[in-house]
């Protein structure tokens, strides 16, 4: 049942950085049932794995992005150079 998932691009902004968050814990949340569901199904080590790992991943991305949001540290967007600066800003 494990589908291939395309990765996302890293955010550059705190809105595409809590998308990010809440996107990849949706994800994540259901490989927890997936497991919760392997587990009853008689396979535990494989279900409580797929439940450790995926609540895992969850905590690290929260807190990756979290610190990010935090801090404000994004990768830079392409800037187009071609539009004047905003107003009581000098070009450079």
């Amino acid at each position: 049942m494990a589908e291939e998932k395309k990765e996302r691009p890293e955010p550059t902004n705190t809105v595409d950085a809590m998308k990010h968050i809440a996107q990849t814990s949706l994800d994540k949340s259901g490989e927890i049932v997936e497991g919760a569901a392997d587990t009853l199904k008689g396979n535990v080590s494989g279900g409580i794995g797929k439940i450790i790992k995926s609540s895992t991943d969850i905590a690290t991305n929260a807190a990756g992005k979290g610190t990010r949001i935090l801090t404000q540290q994004f990768k830079k967007e392409e800037k187009d150079d071609s539009a004047p600066p905003p107003s009581g800003e000098k070009e450079r």
